[in-house]
This record gives structure tokens, C-alpha cells and sequence, in this order.
């Protein structure tokens, strides 16, 4: 699937191409899904890395972001 053609159904949460309507539910009321992603050389860059810190403190997981 081409994502510059793809399209989300609101009505059922569908992701299709190449037609107006939803397959699986008929319905005309869709967004592209190029709206919602921009391509990787336009993001910001991230990683993301787990840590567990659950041996010092009360058993949780602690997210860090680092820009790259």
C-alpha cells in the first residue's frame, strides 16, 4: 500500500486505497493518512530507550528521549 494514496475511514477505522468509499463499510467520510505522518527527513529524530529503575525504587519504568 502506497501511503500517498492511503486513507483512514472515520466511520470504521478502516485504512484503504484507491477508492472514495471505505470497502469494508461503504462510507465517504475518510482523511489521507499522509496528513497525520511526515517523512523521516522532515521529523525530529528521536530515540526512545526503556530504563528499568525498578531495583532502586517501587517497580516503574522510567522513559528517556535523546535527540539525535
Amino acid at each position: 500500500m502506497e501511503l500517498g494514496s492511503a486513507r483512514f475511514c472515520i466511520d470504521c477505522e478502516e485504512i484503504f486505497e484507491g477508492s472514495k468509499r471505505c470497502p469494508k463499510c461503504g462510507s465517504e467520510v475518510w482523511h489521507p493518512i499522509m496528513n497525520w505522518i511526515r517523512p523521516m527527513s522532515e521529523a525530529e529524530r528521536r530515540v526512545v530507550k526503556l530504563r528499568d529503575v525498578s531495583a532502586d525504587r517501587s517497580k516503574r519504568s522510567e522513559l528517556q528521549c535523546i535527540n539525535l
